[in-house]
């Protein structure tokens, strides 16, 4: 995917900061739709789970204007993504959005450095194997790395 001109880039950021919208992302790093996307850490406070994971801020087509490709870019919905987890989206139904931390940990320029950020976060953090101290319950809603997936299914176990 080729990336956005710097104009582009300028009028998604006006456009986003006109519309006046707000989002739950938190932290030190604060959203900043004129990169790539961001690798993002999701705490729930009730139980102390975790979830890593990566999100666009756009989405780039290419459409046909008078015969011609042109660029058109849209926003992923990042301002209101909540992860990608069943799991994960179950708990938010179950205990409120308020009972969970939203959190940028990077904001990433191109789509290789997102990919590469969101292993390297999820492999230093050991997502697959980490549990909640004196439990054998998982610490992290994650189920793959890199798109691979560790833990099997019921079915496989």
């Amino acid at each position: 995917m080729s990336q956005l001109t710097v104009a582009a880039r300028r009028e998604l950021l006006e456009k986003w900061y006109r519309s006046g919208e707000s989002s739950h992302w938190e932290g030190e790093k604060k959203p900043d739709p004129t990169l790539f996307g961001f690798v993002y850490l999701i705490t729930n406070t009730v139980n102390g789970r975790l979830y890593i994971g990566k999100k666009q801020y756009y989405h780039i087509r290419y459409v046909k204007v008078n015969g011609r490709r042109r660029k058109s870019c849209k926003s992923s919905g990042w301002e209101y993504y909540t992860g990608s987890s069943k799991e994960l989206n179950k708990d938010i139904k179950k205990y409120g959005k308020d009972k969970f931390k939203f959190e940028i940990l990077w904001n990433c320029t191109t789509r290789s450095v997102l990919h590469w950020m969101e292993i390297v976060e999820q492999v230093d953090s050991r997502v697959m194997t980490k549990t909640i101290d004196g439990s054998n319950e998982r610490r992290y809603y994650n189920k793959q790395v890199a798109a691979i997936r560790f833990i099997p299914s019921g079915e496989a176990l």
